[in-house]
């Protein structure tokens, strides 16, 4: 399904987006309604190519020469641990919106340096390693702050970060962090595809397209079994049915208890799809599924 458009490579698909409304009701003899058609939209998702890269040195090399297991268990040990590392970040990936921000600068520094805060404690830092490299930029992409910067330390306390080279320009709070060249770059993940604020997404706007838009429930405060029961019950309301439920690990401690304080012990349990989790009970057992991401 792939196609050759101007500006790239595409994968496109249909999607249907509206019901048939050629449905009444008449007395006999009187003149049918109007006819009517499922409503379908094209889709056109951007093909989008990760790669890795491994560094071996030039002595390792010639021991290909002499000592050829010496050298086929350092590629070993370097291809296993990037193919880990690939899975890792794809994970991030998928669950993210395409722009690739791995952490959010929250505090202003006052001039241009190498320590930035981008949060305040180890969740903020998670998607960050140590010799990575990075860059830097305002909010909107434009401004680059500083470019292919390498990650000398990490916080996991205070939520900072140390770079070298430092900022060229003082940081402000909203500027991104990104892995270097990858900004607008990733593919779409869950947090773009469950939105009611990406528009337009694959070339299909919400303005026009009025179920593309995701249901959303920003009210906050604490986790309750009415919050989520309302949530499943627009889904049922907009034709759709609640399949399965994920959740961050804090979101899960709050699941937690929710069951200990209602007295419901409920045992880990296997799903179809290959789904392992907790259940939630809403007309039928939904998955409750856990992402560290």
């Amino acid at each position: 399904g792939v196609t050759n458009d101007v500006g790239g490579k595409y994968v496109t698909f249909p999607l249907k987006t509206r019901r048939n409304t050629g449905i009444g009701y008449r007395n006999e003899m009187e003149q049918l309604q109007a006819p009517g058609r499922q409503g379908w939209a094209t889709v056109k998702v951007p093909l989008r190519y990760g790669y890795g890269r491994v560094l071996l040195s030039g002595q390792t090399i010639e021991l290909a020469k002499e000592n050829y297991q010496a050298f086929a268990s350092a590629m070993t040990e370097e291809m296993d641990g990037l193919r880990t590392d690939i899975t890792k970040d794809t994970n991030r990936i998928l669950w993210g919106n395409g722009v690739g921000v791995l952490a959010t600068v929250d505090t202003a520094a006052a001039t241009a340096a190498t320590n930035i805060s981008v949060g305040t404690n180890y969740n903020h830092v998670k998607w960050i390693d140590m010799d990575m490299r990075v860059d830097i930029l305002s909010s909107n992409g434009a401004t680059v702050k500083v470019s292919n910067a390498l990650v000398t330390g990490i916080n996991n306390t205070t939520g900072d970060i140390t770079i070298s080279p430092g900022l060229t320009v003082a940081a402000v709070v909203g500027d991104i962090v990104v892995r270097t060249g990858n900004y607008n770059r990733e593919p779409q993940g869950m947090t773009s595809l469950v939105t009611d604020s990406t528009d337009p997404l694959f070339t299909l706007s919400s303005s026009t397209e009025p179920l593309w838009s995701s249901p959303v429930d920003s009210s906050g405060g604490a986790l309750s079994e009415s919050k989520m029961i309302a949530m499943c019950d627009r889904l049922r309301e907009n034709g759709g049915s609640p399949s399965v439920i994920f959740m961050d690990l804090g979101t899960r401690r709050a699941y937690f208890n929710l069951l200990t304080t209602n007295r419901r012990f409920t045992g880990t349990q296997q799903y179809d799809g290959g789904f392992t989790g907790l259940a939630f009970a809403y007309d039928k057992d939904i998955p409750v599924i856990t992402d560290v991401d």
